[in-house]
């Protein structure tokens, strides 16, 4: 339709008309003095020298190359954040994924760190006589949970809340 359009903006009016007929003319080589101003290719076609075209059809031209090359810029500039809003939520998804920790899992060592005392790690216990460890469940009235045990010359951890010698000399490290 611009084509058309453009063709009969050149062909209804004279004096464009008359120039377009010249510079065909030039590009053909058949101009008065003899000369072609024509770009003559290697495969034979003589092409119209851009010089010799309608400086408002040239500035039209540039205008409509300058509003496609604007258009493909504000499309790219539309699309550049949505695919950083998706980066992100892909990066959030991964980050998460892999930086959970397993809180609710049991430990994999379920023995106390330390001399055999004869109850697991993480263990809830009551001391009766003599002193001995019972295993009881957590659900009840404790008097610890089973951080760990050390024979004569050792330490508890830092979460040790109270320290029970037993009668074979081994003290227990509970926790709350």
């Amino acid at each position: 339709m611009r084509r058309a359009n453009e063709a009969w903006r050149v062909l209804g009016d004279q004096e464009r008309r008359a120039r377009y007929d010249d510079a065909a003319r030039v590009a053909r080589g058949s101009a008065s003095d003899g000369q072609s101003t024509g770009i003559h290719t290697a495969d034979g076609i003589t092409r119209i020298d851009p010089r010799l075209l309608d400086p408002k059809f040239l500035s039209d031209r540039r205008d409509l190359q300058n509003e496609k090359l604007d258009a493909t810029h504000s499309s790219i500039l539309r699309v550049i954040p949505v695919v950083a809003f998706f980066g992100i939520l892909i990066g959030i998804f991964v980050f998460t994924a892999y930086a959970r920790g397993s809180s609710s899992t049991a430990p994999t060592d379920s023995t106390v760190p330390g001399p055999r005392i004869g109850v697991e790690a993480g263990a809830c216990v009551r001391i009766q006589q003599g002193p001995t460890l019972i295993e009881v469940p957590c659900t009840g009235v404790i008097d610890g949970r089973v951080l760990g045990a050390f024979e004569p010359g050792g330490s508890c951890p830092a979460l040790t809340i109270r320290e029970v010698e037993l009668s074979n000399g081994v003290t227990t490290c509970l926790g709350a």
